[in-house]
């Protein structure tokens, strides 16, 4: 029992921990000096940070997925005090790495030619941009009648995309390009479709039935689909070539006496064993995981 309890208040801390077993747990925390201890458990705490990069002095200053890209994370860290001290600030990191590197990566694709531009971000960076500057597009195209000149546009720019898939590439970068050209396709699709509707107003239903992104006041990503909004969840998702978006209905969830404060980036799963007879120990087996609540866009 003092075990368990030892256990929860590490997880209620840093709940990613609800993820790993209690063997797993007391592995991590058993070598607690040792940070790279971590190193085999971060698949299952994380969407797709599969290794951190630690330097000599051990100063975190990357991290890589589980199929090889490396980011620099935005700030570097040290792994001091409580493994679940320093965790959360690894998660923090994670997700001002990716909200800022997305805000570059924006100002960038206005400047550089998008044959160029996919090669030099991250791949979902890359198919965040994308989608972010293509809602762009298109609201400006149809602000200002341009849009049979945007769809054009994107045609040429799938040519250069077409161009590229056929040329030498890195494992990594044909990845991105696969993911990229298959959503890219889907919105000129899309914007075909508008053309030929005559779409004149930014809130007909052919436009607001689809998924758009908006880069707010230049620091926030929203992901709108008809009148609901999201927010981005900042995941670093690596070349999944999948888009995230994350909303949170209620502020806080009482459990057994518990006030737990949910965050937009969460959900809340209770699940209860069914081979369970006594609805006295079935409770007691009752376990609450928080878990990255996403969609799989395309």
């Amino acid at each position: 029992k003092g075990l368990a309890d030892y256990l929860e208040t590490k997880r209620i801390f840093f709940p990613r921990f609800y993820f790993l077993s209690d063997e797993e747990l007391l592995e991590i925390l058993s070598q607690a000096k040792n940070p790279l201890a971590v190193q085999p458990h971060l698949r299952k705490c994380f969407e797709n940070i599969a290794k951190l990069n630690f330097e000599a002095d051990l100063q975190i200053t990357a991290m890589y997925s589980s199929e090889g890209e490396c980011v620099l994370m935005n700030p570097f860290l040290y792994p001091r005090g409580n493994v679940e001290d320093w965790l959360v600030k690894v998660e923090e990191s994670m997700k001002n790495t990716v909200r800022s590197t997305i805000g570059d990566s924006l100002d960038d694709i206005e400047i550089r030619p998008r044959t160029d531009w996919v090669l030099q971000w991250p791949g979902q960076i890359v198919i965040v941009g994308s989608q972010t500057a293509w809602t762009s597009g298109v609201e400006e195209g149809i602000h200002t009648n341009t849009l049979s000149l945007f769809y054009s546009q994107m045609l040429d720019m799938l040519d250069g995309l077409r161009g590229l898939v056929k040329g030498k590439l890195m494992k990594v970068e044909r990845q991105v390009l696969s993911a990229l050209i298959v959503i890219e396709v889907h919105a000129r699709d899309v914007t075909n479709k508008l053309v030929k509707e005559n779409v004149v107003n930014t809130n007909d239903f052919d436009w607001i039935s689809q998924l758009r992104y908006y880069w707010v006041n230049d620091f926030d990503l929203k992901v709108r689909a008809v009148n609901a909004e999201f927010p981005y969840g900042y995941e670093y998702l690596g070349n999944s070539g999948r888009l995230k978006a994350q909303m949170a209905r209620l502020d806080r969830f009482i459990f057994e006496g518990s006030d737990i404060v949910l965050k937009e980036s969460c959900a809340v799963f209770i699940t209860m064993n069914p081979a369970m007879i006594s609805e006295q120990l079935s409770s007691q087996k009752i376990k609450i995981g928080a878990q990255r609540a996403g969609g799989n866009y395309m």
